[in-house]
């Protein structure tokens, strides 16, 4: 009988040879290595490339006879042979701390406080182990869900800044945030979705001055196809409702590219940027990852400033690269960019 599994990456296959009516004798030793090597050849038959192979009986070896055996599947190529007698099978089974089999599975039943050292040994390594694979079908979960939401046409999208600590709208003073999700392919067959907040009248959340959040102006607009989405409104939510025609689906986001542009002094408020579609968080970066680039967008700001407003100098924000450490200004840069084969973007939960 030939049973397969994995320990630590590698592909491990093992038989078991028990005879019902067992003396030890030399016929019930030599049954057992013309089993090894038949059960070796069918193993290395079905999987020729197999590298580890175990062995299981209830007859007794001598030292000599077992280091034959191992000697016979290592001179086949494996990397691995193990090969587990009576005696061996029997100190495993009768000591607690070296038990890893399931005992339900055996049916051999476990005194308490047999358990109790089991628990006491192996515990820990058993609850971490459990919580890895709750974490990794979590994990999957999410993926799955993530990308059955991705067929939903886009109802919302925004982008959000962290601030370092509270700010008033007086210490805030004007600021203006841009961002740009678009394909860099030509000719881009794909509209350009673009993001924009700003500084808008103070709200009150509890009518007096210590409930006065700042307040945000924001619009949500598309390019190739041109389409207003959502005109400028203030408002303190970041998400904005958007026809289909216009954007298509979440999945449509896919391997697009980031543009992502602030003034530049409200990059010293802020612990990090990010953008949301969907309630998902497609993108978000604290700000010790960002690079700013004294550069301006290409497209204008869709409403009227202020000369005061249009004095304050535009920065774009690249992200630091992995690469050899380089005092500023001189970090490695790179774009910003979606690729949802690499990571499950995380779900905000709603009420």
């Amino acid at each position: 009988m030939l049973k397969r599994g994995t320990t630590s990456g590698c592909q491990v296959w093992g038989a078991v040879g028990f005879r019902d009516v067992v003396t030890d004798s030399p016929e019930d030793r030599r049954w057992v290595a013309r089993k090894f090597c038949d059960d070796l050849q069918a193993a290395l038959t079905e999987n020729p490339t197999l590298n580890a192979f175990v062995f299981f009986t209830n007859v007794e070896l001598t030292s000599a006879e077992e280091d034959a055996l191992i000697r016979a599947g290592k001179e086949r190529g494996l990397g691995y042979v193990e090969v587990f007698t009576r005696k061996r099978l029997r100190l495993l089974l009768d000591n607690p701390a070296a038990l890893r089999l399931p005992t339900q599975d055996l049916s051999v039943p476990m005194s308490e406080s047999a358990w109790a050292s089991f628990l006491e040994q192996f515990g820990s390594q058993l609850e971490r182990l459990m919580l890895r694979q709750l974490e990794a079908v979590e994990q999957q979960l999410a993926r799955l869900e993530f990308f059955k939401d991705c067929a939903n046409p886009l109802s919302e999208a925004g982008v959000f800044v962290q601030l370092r600590q509270g700010r008033s709208p007086q210490e805030m003073e004007h600021f203006r945030i841009l961002v740009q999700i678009m394909t860099i392919q030509s000719p881009d067959s794909s509209p350009t979705l673009c993001l924009t907040g700003r500084d808008g009248d103070p709200i009150w959340e509890r009518g007096d001055e210590e409930g006065r959040i700042v307040g945000v102006k924001s619009r949500l607009w598309s390019r190739n196809p041109d389409g207003e989405i959502r005109a400028a409104v203030p408002s303190k939510q970041r998400r904005h409702p958007s026809p289909e025609r216009l954007l298509g689906t979440l999945g449509d986001l896919d391997q697009r590219h980031l543009f992502v542009y602030i003034t530049k002094p409200l990059l010293e408020r802020i612990r990090g940027i990010g953008v949301q579609v969907n309630n998902y968080v497609l993108a978000f970066v604290g700000a010790e990852s960002l690079v700013p680039i004294d550069t301006a967008p290409l497209i204008p700001w869709p409403d009227p400033l202020t000369d005061r407003e249009r004095a304050v100098p535009w920065i774009e924000l690249l992200l630091k690269a992995d690469g050899p450490s380089l005092p500023s200004p001189a970090w490695p840069t790179k774009n910003w960019y979606l690729d949802f084969s690499l990571s499950t973007p995380p779900k905000l939960q709603t009420t």
